[in-house]
């Protein structure tokens, strides 16, 4: 599967991560202390919605662009949404806000959530991605930018080491490009959240074979992690053997060690969120993989 983000930024699939990402960021802010985010697969940090790739694919058309005439319903998304927006001011002259023609990736997402003390570290290993990292971030002296292997990182940057925060997020966002990805995600999952108990793990996966997504929820639920919560959300109906044809059926997130009563926050939004997006309806899950409580970070 090849999952170039300049094709499908702001599709239905950003849709979910961005707002359960932006859920988490605004728990992390609530408390004084600082805290740290790690981003694995950082990306451009910023998609052009219309340029080439995504007016090719038109996915943000179903996604974000379906959603923002009705982005006043969702108040708990607010930072997320008004990150957008702030992307995209209206021209000189021009009243109201126009449909975004620049969508934020999660660096640019976590970076607006940052106060003084808190840290974000991006990691990206292509070229072109980087650069434009650079672009965005050079002279933030809160943000580190690093050009390696995202699978490298997650096990060297981890637990955060002081003057670094001890609580934070980290987001892994894999391209889904190579044919073990799944394996490649679940050992990442596991070693994140055994390196680094006090931090919260976000990892996105696609659906598309049931078999795949199947054997990553058997092998988390047997690695002896606790407090994993599964949420799905399906863009087409499947059969009980999972999709089989082309394109993405739906998309999940594997939250590790997620805040209190996150689980019932996003029960709620899922299904307004599939209606905003013209979804099926019923179309996704939010279950404990794991029903050990979430704990509580410092």
């Amino acid at each position: 599967m090849n999952y170039d983000h300049a094709f499908h930024a702001g599709n239905a699939a950003d849709v979910l991560k961005h707002a359960v990402l932006a859920l988490l960021l605004d728990r992390l802010r609530q408390k004084p202390t600082p805290f740290f985010v790690l981003d694995s697969h950082a990306g451009a940090g910023r998609h052009d919605l219309g340029g080439e790739a995504a007016q090719r694919s038109g996915e943000a058309a179903a996604g974000i662009l379906r959603l923002w005439p009705k982005r006043g319903d969702f108040p708990e998304l607010a930072t997320w949404l008004d990150t957008i927006a702030g992307l995209n001011p209206p021209p000189d002259g021009e009243a109201g806000e126009l449909a975004p023609t620049l969508y934020p990736g999660s660096p640019l997402l976590a970076a607006a959530a940052l106060r003084p003390d808190d840290r974000l570290v991006l990691v990206e290993g292509a070229e072109a991605p980087s650069i434009a990292l650079r672009r965005l971030f050079g002279r933030d002296r809160r943000v580190a930018l690093h050009r390696r292997d995202a699978w490298e990182a997650l096990g060297a940057l981890l637990p955060p080491r002081p003057p670094l925060p001890r609580r934070g997020l980290v987001l892994i966002d894999p391209a889904f490009e190579a044919a073990d990805e799944f394996a490649r995600l679940g050992e990442a999952v596991v070693t994140a959240a055994r390196r680094w108990p006090g931090g919260m793990i976000m990892a996105w996966y696609p659906v598309k074979e049931g078999n795949q997504v199947r054997d990553f929820m058997v092998d988390l639920a047997a690695s002896g992690l606790t407090a994993v919560l599964r949420v799905e959300m399906m863009f087409r109906a499947v059969s009980r053997d999972g999709w089989q044809g082309a394109g993405l059926a739906g998309c999940g997130l594997i939250l590790v060690r997620p805040p209190w009563q996150l689980d019932s926050q996003i029960a709620a939004l899922l299904p307004r969120l599939g209606k905003a997006m013209g979804l099926p309806v019923g179309g996704g899950c939010v279950e404990w993989l794991v029903p050990e409580g979430p704990a509580e970070t410092d």
